[in-house]
């Protein structure tokens, strides 16, 4: 899935997911007049494959969801059920238990292909379970799975990826497209006169990743003012694959620095596609569109 989705993106999909489910356990507590507070999780292992271990991307991106959870929503989890773990699910637990709280981990039970209906039984009802995994719901033209409420997993279409491949940022207009040594970095420094004003940015490199980051500097001669991360600098891992994009809202004027650094490689250089546009504060017309 990083081949056709941001890191970004998906950090984003499971904040929404969350938020969801946080909002939907407050209107429950409500139509049902008790307090609905937690969640039971099933995740279905079935078909997972060593390969996606092979993936440092994957890794990192695993620890950095489990970071949003931990940090912000570590009381949601009643009970997780790993089902149909392979048997080199170990070595994936091994590498992610570190980043997990201990309250968190007590609450994962990992089962391989048999005995977890009778354990997920014990505290679910099977009326609200889909047929597939042992319950007796079922989606309303029989399926056993209920995919009308549950998102199937699978392989990304082959067809998507080539389109995805074709869409290159070098390729779009206005793209400006630049060499990045090895060993080296590169900075972007934008002039923001007005407050409220949209910086927004979108790169991707040909192959390898790249550090992103960005800073600010205050006008000279501000009063006390010092420069500061607003973005701290850390590697894009899926930067190749497709466009990494964003947007600040810069809430002072000065000098807004995109850092683009490529100093952890001994080897390879980064050849680096971008764009960067300046917004007006409120209806967005373009401000300065043009190669920065």
């Amino acid at each position: 899935f990083l081949e056709v989705v941001s890191v970004d993106e998906i950090k984003k999909q499971l904040t929404f997911i969350f938020e969801s489910i946080t909002d939907r356990n407050k209107r429950n507590s409500v139509q049902r007049q008790k307090v609905i507070e937690t969640i039971f999780l099933i995740a279905d292992f079935e078909h997972f494959s060593l390969r996606q271990l092979y993936s440092w991307q994957v890794i990192n991106l695993l620890t950095d969801l489990i970071k949003i959870y931990e940090d912000n929503y570590p009381e949601i989890l009643e009970k997780a059920y790993v089902i149909n773990a392979p048997r080199f699910f170990p070595v994936l637990w091994k590498l992610l238990c570190p980043f997990l709280s201990q309250r968190t981990v007590d609450k994962v039970a990992i089962y391989g292909i048999d005995g977890w209906r009778n354990s997920i039984f014990e505290r679910l009802d099977p009326a609200g379970v889909p047929q597939h995994w042992g319950g007796s719901m079922v989606g309303p033209d029989g399926d056993p799975r209920c995919r009308h409420l549950i998102c199937p997993g699978g392989e990304v279409p082959p067809s998507y990826r080539e389109a995805l491949a074709k869409r290159r940022l070098s390729s779009e207009t206005g793209a400006t497209v630049r060499q990045i040594d090895r060993r080296g970095r590169w900075e972007l420094p934008v002039q923001v006169m007005r407050r409220g004003e949209q910086l927004s940015w979108s790169f991707q490199t040909a192959v390898g990743d790249l550090a992103f980051g960005v800073r600010y500097e205050p006008p000279c001669g501000g009063d006390n003012a010092i420069g500061e991360y607003l973005i701290e600098t850390q590697r894009v891992p899926s930067c190749s694959l497709i466009p990494e994009r964003g947007r600040l809202v810069c809430d002072r004027p000065g000098t807004y620095v995109l850092e683009f650094d490529n100093s952890y490689s001994w080897v390879n250089s980064k050849k680096l596609a971008y764009t960067v546009e300046l917004l007006a504060p409120s209806d967005e017309d373009k401000v300065d569109s043009s190669p920065l």
